[in-house]
C-alpha cells in the first residue's frame, strides 16, 4: 500500500530565502511583463525573490491539495491535525461488505480476540488464554504492532481515542488504566473501586464504563482523560448493556428499570433525559451515537400500539430522547455502530445489516445478512471490523464500498469529532 502520488522528498526544500541573509527584491511589474533579454544575467536579489515566490506558491498548493492513500492508517501517519486526506478504492470499486481480510489474532497465548476498538490508525483488542493481553495491530492488514500483559489478568474491556488506549481488568488492577497507543507501555491508572467493566467508551476528554465489579451492571462510571481520573458514578437500573458517548453526553440502556435509555452530562453527571421506548418493555442490547442522533438496538418485540408491527431498532433525538423513528428488521439486534453515512447492526445470529441513514427519515436497508460478524463491530469510515464469527480466533475486516472518500485529520483530544472519535473523521455526507 502506498500514497497514490507520493510527496517528493525534495518538497522539504521548497522554502527559499524566508529569513534572508542576502537581499530579495521584486524585479518589478515592467520586468515581469517583458522578461529578461536574451543572455541577460538576473541579479541575485531578483533571483532570490523569484525562487521564494515559486516556493511559496508550491507550498500553498501542497497545503490545499488533499493527499490520496490506499489505506486510512497510512494517511493518518503521514498527516497532521486539520489536514484533508483521501482514501481511494482500487480501479474497480469494492462492493458493500466485501471482505478485506480475516486474520488470526496474535496474542502470545492464543485465545479469541474481543472488545475491538480503533482510532483509525491502530486496531486494539483483548486476547490471550485468560484474556491477559492487550494487543495493537495495523488496521490495514491486522498485523501486530505490540502486545502487553503487564500488570493485569482477565482484562474485560478497552477503548481508544487517538491519544491513548484504556483498559479495565480484574480486581487486582481496579480503576481505568491508560496505555501508550504506539508502544503499549502503561502510562497511568485512576483511583477508584471499579474494575471489570463490561464496556468502555471515550471521546478524548472523558471516558465512561459499565461497572461490572459488583456482579451486576447497573452503574455507569465516569472518568476524565487522558491521565484518567474518576469523577463519579450513576446507577439508573440493575442491568446495563448499551453504552455510547458523543461530545458532551453519555448514553446507556439495558433491562428496563422504569426507563430504557438514559442520557447523562459528562461534565457533572447530570441526568439530562430518560426515555421509555414503548409501554411494552424491550431489552436494550447496544447503543451508538454519531453526534446527531442516538441509536438503540433491542430484542425484537411486539409494540403496544394497536396495529403496529414489531420493533428492534430505534433512533432518538440526542437533545431530549424523543423517538425519531423505529424499525423492525425481524430479529433480536445485539450490536450496532455508525459512520457518516451508514448504520450497521448485528443480530443474535451474527448477521450484519447495513442501513443508509436519511437524517430524521427512516433509513434504507442496502445490504443485509452478511454472516459471521461477532462480539464487537467498529467503523472507521472505509470499513467495519469485528471478530470473525466463523473462525473465533480471527479478526475480520469488511469494506463499506463506494468511491474515494475525504477525511479530516483530527486531534485525539477533540471531543467534538463526529461521527466517531478517531484520528480521521469523514466529511459528513449522510447525516
Amino acid at each position: 500500500m502506498a500514497e497514490r502520488y507520493p510527496r517528493p522528498a525534495e518538497a522539504d526544500n521548497l522554502g527559499w530565502n524566508t529569513a534572508p541573509t542576502n537581499p530579495s527584491t521584486d524585479p518589478g511589474s515592467s520586468l515581469r511583463a517583458a522578461g529578461w533579454a536574451a543572455d541577460a544575467v538576473p541579479a541575485s536579489d531578483e533571483f532570490n525573490y523569484i525562487q521564494t515566490m515559486l516556493g511559496d506558491a508550491a507550498l500553498w498548493l501542497e497545503g490545499t491539495n488533499p493527499r490520496e492513500w490506499d489505506e486510512l492508517d497510512e494517511a493518518i501517519a503521514a498527516s497532521s491535525v486539520r489536514d484533508l486526506l483521501r482514501v481511494i478504492p482500487p480501479t474497480t470499486m469494492r462492493a458493500r461488505l466485501d471482505q478485506a481480510y480475516s486474520v488470526l489474532s496474535t496474542a502470545a497465548t492464543g485465545g479469541n480476540p474481543f472488545k475491538l476498538c480503533t482510532d483509525g490508525e491502530y486496531l486494539f483488542y483483548i486476547a490471550g488464554s485468560v484474556d491477559q493481553s492487550l494487543v495493537a495491530g495495523k488496521v490495514s492488514d491486522g498485523s501486530e504492532v505490540w502486545e502487553t500483559g503487564a500488570g493485569f489478568t482477565a482484562a474485560t474491556a478497552c477503548c481508544c481515542d487517538g491519544t491513548a488506549v484504556y483498559i479495565t481488568a480484574d480486581s487486582g488492577a481496579a480503576g481505568l488504566r491508560e496505555h501508550n497507543r504506539a508502544t503499549g507501555a502503561a502510562v497511568a491508572q485512576s483511583a477508584g473501586p471499579e474494575y471489570a467493566c463490561s464496556k468502555l467508551r471515550t471521546n478524548g476528554a472523558f471516558a465512561i464504563g459499565i461497572d461490572f465489579s459488583a456482579g451486576g451492571a447497573g452503574s455507569i462510571v465516569f472518568w476524565t482523560v487522558p491521565t484518567p481520573s474518576r469523577t463519579g458514578t450513576q446507577t439508573p437500573t440493575t442491568q446495563l448493556n448499551g453504552l455510547a458517548i458523543d461530545a458532551d453526553q453519555a448514553y446507556c440502556g439495558g433491562v428496563r428499570g422504569t426507563y430504557d435509555v438514559w442520557a447523562w452530562q459528562l461534565s457533572d453527571r447530570t441526568n439530562n433525559w430518560q426515555v421509555t421506548l414503548d409501554t411494552n418493555a424491550p431489552t436494550v442490547n447496544d447503543i451508538c451515537a454519531d453526534g446527531n442522533f442516538v441509536y438503540a438496538c433491542t430484542d425484537d418485540f411486539v409494540t403496544a400500539l394497536p396495529g403496529t408491527p414489531n420493533r428492534c431498532l430505534f433512533c432518538l433525538n440526542r437533545v431530549d430522547g424523543t423517538v425519531v423513528w423505529s424499525l423492525d428488521l425481524g430479529a433480536n439486534l445485539d450490536l450496532c455502530t455508525v459512520d457518516d453515512e451508514y448504520l450497521y447492526v448485528v443480530d443474535d445470529s451474527n448477521n450484519l445489516s447495513m442501513l443508509r441513514l436519511n437524517g430524521t427519515a427512516e433509513p434504507e436497508l442496502v445490504r443485509g445478512n452478511k454472516s459471521n460478524v461477532a462480539d464487537t463491530i467498529v467503523a472507521d469510515g472505509v470499513s467495519v471490523i469485528c471478530r470473525d464469527g466463523g473462525t473465533a480466533t480471527n479478526i475480520r475486516r469488511l469494506w463499506i464500498g463506494g468511491p474515494t472518500k475525504t477525511f479530516m485529520r483530527a486531534a485525539g483530544t477533540d471531543p467534538n469529532r463526529r461521527p466517531f472519535h478517531t484520528l480521521a473523521v469523514p466529511l459528513v455526507r449522510g447525516v
